[in-house]
């Protein structure tokens, strides 16, 4: 970014530096804006007549505000690559903080690890659910049971669960 800068302020300098300025071409050539037009400026170097055609100097002017609209573009692309990275930054400070709430046992585990007692977690979870699904039908079974007990007195009892 400071190099583009560097390289505005550079042509800017330059720019300001090769600028027609009639009264010096005037005294230093003793021609006029109208004679160096007429000049073939393609046979000679332009440093050493030290006339610019209206044309050339649209060109330059076009150049640098072309440099210009490149440096604010650059700028504002820089500035919003730095609200970027800040609200990386902020992200990543917010995940070391979360991390720094674990307990020490689970930082010291390997992923692979801790992914490996995360699946047997779960199915002990699912053998638990099979489990109590067992204990439920087995109850249902055992509630259906109705028998019929003799007393010695003579007398007969149905014996059944309570639902």
């Amino acid at each position: 970014m400071e190099d583009m800068s560097f390289k505005l302020h550079e042509q800017q300098d330059w720019f300001k530096s090769h600028k027609p300025i009639k009264e010096v071409e005037e005294r230093t050539l003793g021609h006029t804006a109208k004679n160096c037009s007429k000049m073939h400026l393609a046979d000679m170097d332009i440093h050493q007549t030290g006339c610019y055609t209206s044309e050339k100097y649209k060109d330059l002017e076009t150049q640098l505000e072309s440099a210009k609209a490149k440096h604010e573009e650059i700028t504002a692309k820089k500035s919003k690559l730095a609200l970027e990275n800040s609200k990386i930054k902020q992200n990543i400070e917010q995940l070391r903080s979360r991390f720094d709430d674990f307990p020490a046992e689970l930082k010291a585990m390997d992923i692979n690890a801790l992914e490996e007692e995360q699946k047997a977690l779960l199915s002990d979870k699912a053998g638990e659910m099979e489990y109590l699904q067992s204990l439920q039908e087995r109850t249902k079974q055992i509630k259906a049971i109705s028998e019929v007990v003799k007393c010695h007195c003579g007398q007969e009892y149905a014996v059944e669960m309570s639902q």
